[in-house]
């Protein structure tokens, strides 16, 4: 068990509004501005080994291929610490261009080198404020508020503006990339004229409609996740984008963009039920360190 640690309280700090206005999560305390900064930091990992563009990792997917890295990117929402009573309380995130607005953050680990695609610039942190308290744990969801999902993302500031990141306006938003393609001994990745293996999956909503002016998605697709045992001062979250695909035969070409069953194994090691859309048991990607 993590031992809870004690936060402090800090100078006054005042939000800027951006974006369109969304209604506070329900428990949300009114205001943190009386508490202190805290930064929630991530470590991607490629099954247990740094996360690097242009490397190239053995032993992954169900059939323990070498492979390259080419995406690894999601959103994060209704991010929130746990206290020593068990207590969630909401994380109020800074305004802080490009990576998070105060309702949404990315985090982007690809740099656009070897395989990997998106852009250069990277981020492994979500920073904001909390009360006065004593944390002992963290829970978030992958995905972007349903308010601000299905509208034109030209009409709102960084990250929701990256192009690669949506679908079709009503659709919305790919919640979790992740990408890993087949590798050459020598560790590039297989050229396509041998049909190169591939492993891909993009989450987002799925069969939306819109009536009445409000957007209603069947199928959500938000993995939801828990670390009941978490020192935001001390550790870090792991991110594995191994775990992804551990049941997926990444000599083939398996991709899935939430709208086919090739998702099945994939959307079970993130906590969804494909059928469904909705979030269930135990995901798989997450980890305190």
């Amino acid at each position: 068990m993590v031992e809870p640690v004690e936060l402090a309280a800090g100078a006054d700090a005042t939000q800027a509004a951006v974006g369109a206005a969304v209604a506070q999560p329900a428990g949300q305390a009114a205001s943190s501005a009386n508490g202190r900064a805290v930064t929630i930091r991530f470590k991607p990992e490629v099954d247990g080994q740094p996360f690097a563009c242009g490397q190239s990792f053995a032993g992954i997917g169900k059939t323990h291929i070498a492979v390259v890295p080419a995406d690894f990117r999601f959103f994060v929402q209704d991010l929130k610490l746990i206290d020593d009573q068990g207590q969630e309380v909401a994380v109020e995130l800074d305004d802080r261009s490009p990576w998070q607005t105060t309702d949404v953050a990315l985090l982007d680990f690809e740099d656009q080198t070897g395989e990997c695609v998106g852009n250069m610039p990277t981020n492994d942190r979500i920073t904001g404020r909390v009360p006065p308290g004593r944390y002992r744990g963290v829970v978030f969801t992958n995905g972007v508020p349903e308010a601000l999902n299905h509208e034109d993302p030209a009409k709102y500031p960084a990250p929701l503006q990256a192009s690669d990141l949506t679908w079709a306006w009503l659709t919305g938003f790919k919640f979790f990339l992740a990408e890993l393609r087949a590798a050459e001994p020598g560790g590039a990745a297989v050229d396509d004229s041998h049909a190169p293996g591939i492993g891909l999956v993009h989450v987002g909503s799925r069969q939306c409609t819109k009536t009445d002016g409000t957007t209603r998605c069947a199928r959500a697709s938000r993995t939801q996740v828990s670390l009941r045992d978490f020192d935001p001062d001390a550790q870090v979250i792991v991110a594995d984008i191994a775990r992804v695909f551990d049941e997926t035969d990444l000599t083939q070409d398996t991709q899935c963009h939430s709208a086919d069953e090739s998702c099945v194994s994939m959307f079970e090691q993130l906590g969804i039920d494909w059928a469904s859309g909705q979030a269930v048991g135990t995901q798989h990607v997450y980890r305190a360190e």
